[in-house]
C-alpha cells in the first residue's frame, strides 16, 4: 500500500490492487495509448484519511490516443453506481486517474482545466477530489478542494 500525506492532515492510502491496475496502463512503451478511469474508495470515519480501494479500467467508449485520454462518463458512472450499491454506500467516487507518456508525470494545462471542471460540476460527498497520473516510473497524486483554483500535490509518505 502506498501512502500519501494530505496538506491539512490525514493520509490517502492507495491499496495495492488499485495501484497495480493503474500502473499496468502506464503509457511507457512506444505506441501505447494513454488510459484512465475513476478512483473508488472510502472516507475513514472520525479522521481525515481516505482509502482508494479500486480504480476503473478504460472502457470501449473512452477516447484514447498517444497523448490524450477522454473518459466516457456513462461506462465509468455505471461502475461507480454499482460499487456504491454493492458496498451499502461506503465505496464512493473519489476522483480520476490517467496515464502520461512520461517517466515522472506532471499535469498538463488541459488536465488542470478538466480537474477544475470536475470539482465544480461533479456530484460527490467530500470536500475535494483526488487525481492520479501514472508515468513509466512514477505515480503522482493531487487533491483539489471545492472553491480552490490550484491542485495540491500529495507527497508520498517516506
Amino acid at each position: 500500500m502506498t501512502i500519501f500525506l494530505r496538506p491539512r492532515g490525514g493520509l490517502v492510502k492507495l491499496a495495492k490492487p488499485a495501484e497495480k491496475l493503474m500502473r499496468g496502463y502506464a503509457a511507457g512503451a512506444k505506441g501505447v495509448e494513454e488510459a484512465g478511469g475513476v478512483l473508488l474508495g472510502r472516507l475513514v470515519s472520525d479522521s481525515n484519511d481516505i482509502v482508494i480501494d479500486a480504480a476503473t479500467e478504460p472502457g470501449p467508449d473512452d477516447k484514447r490516443t498517444l497523448f490524450s485520454f477522454l473518459r466516457s462518463k456513462a461506462g465509468h458512472q455505471q461502475q461507480v453506481n454499482h460499487s456504491w450499491a454493492k458496498s451499502g454506500g461506503t465505496q464512493i467516487y473519489l476522483g480520476g486517474w490517467h496515464s502520461h507518456p512520461q517517466p515522472d508525470p506532471t499535469p498538463s494545462g488541459q488536465d488542470v482545466k478538466d480537474w477544475l471542471s470536475a470539482v465544480k460540476r461533479g456530484k460527490y460527498e467530500q470536500g475535494s477530489l483526488l487525481f492520479a497520473i501514472v508515468g513509466f516510473d512514477r505515480l503522482r497524486l493531487w487533491e483539489l478542494a471545492r472553491g480552490k483554483r490550484r491542485p495540491v500535490e500529495l507527497p508520498p509518505q517516506p
